[in-house]
């Protein structure tokens, strides 16, 4: 687990674990330079599992680098500082890697939650080309804190990317070509959604990293020399003005989705609402698709 400034949520996320139907396990957590009151909620955690790392501020691929490093066990799960993971996910995924020995990753179904209520299950892919064909195309196949993975293909791939943003996205990415990936069907990680404002700045950097992330899967897949992300960037700047064009309305309407489901799932439900609508005007197929998900659970 990653943290950087993460209470009050921290405690529900760290319990979470702690009270697991399989207790045998390492807890590692790196603090990532935090200013608040997550370190010493850590220090006073009485648990011999827990192994704390602090560090200074270097952002989330740097800890899990950090957190993997010191793992000694044949499996690593992932944890976000503000989600929660139902009691029987470590059992879950371990059992799901112990029967797929081709497996390198596994993940479940999740939901989204916020202070005032949670929703209902969010279906995922469940085998290898579906949740790969997902990701290549720009679509949620996995969930990072969801998932577990062996660490020595873990290790084999060279960890996480160092870049700035979607060092989850590379990850899968990568650890489908030295394994399978795969979802268990149920529902076992409750994802907290903020309803917080993202810059367009912060937008079209994120796209940028996550756009080089499928750019240099599809390269190595197809034998192409990759490149870094200065090049890719370059590159990236001929693409046709209508492509721009779509994703700049695309990152639009993630950013209105994303505040939308902190808000519905928040104290403002109404409102939350409103910014769905108004996701869906900027981007109805991946906002309507992304409403699809969410709603899919009840019809099965």
């Amino acid at each position: 687990m990653a943290v950087f400034n993460a209470m009050p949520y921290l405690v529900d996320a760290v319990e979470s674990i702690l009270y697991q139907s399989y207790q045998d396990f390492e807890f590692i957590i790196v603090d990532d330079g935090s200013t608040d009151d997550s370190l010493a909620y850590l220090q006073s955690v009485d648990d011999a599992r827990i192994k704390i790392i602090p560090q200074s501020n270097r952002g989330t691929a740097a800890a899990g680098n950090v957190g993997l490093a010191h793992c000694t066990r044949q499996y690593l799960a992932r944890m976000d500082a503000d989600d929660w993971s139902d009691p029987s996910r470590l059992e879950r995924l371990a059992d799901a890697l112990d029967a797929n020995p081709d497996v390198s990753m596994v993940g479940s179904s999740f939901a989204y939650f916020g202070d005032r209520t949670a929703g209902r299950p969010v279906p995922m892919p469940q085998d290898h080309d579906s949740i790969y064909r997902a990701l290549l195309r720009g679509d949620h196949g996995m969930v990072h804190g969801a998932s577990m993975m062996r660490t020595d293909c873990m290790r084999a791939v060279g960890g996480y990317w160092e870049h700035r943003f979607f060092e989850d996205w590379d990850l899968f990415l990568r650890m489908a070509e030295v394994g399978k990936l795969m979802n268990v069907p149920d529902s076992l990680y409750l994802y907290r959604a903020h309803d917080t404002s993202l810059s367009s700045r912060r937008l079209e950097e994120m796209r940028l990293h996550y756009d080089y992330a499928i750019d240099q899967a599809k390269r190595r897949r197809e034998g192409i020399p990759t490149c870094d992300l200065a090049e890719f960037q370059s590159q990236r700047k001929n693409r046709p003005v209508t492509k721009a064009i779509g994703e700049r309305l695309d990152n639009i309407a993630l950013a209105n989705y994303r505040r939308a489901m902190g808000e519905i799932y928040g104290h403002r439900p109404l409102r939350g609402r409103m910014r769905l609508l108004s996701a869906s005007l900027w981007n109805p197929r991946r906002t309507l698709n992304r409403i699809g998900r969410r709603f899919q659970s009840r019809i099965d």
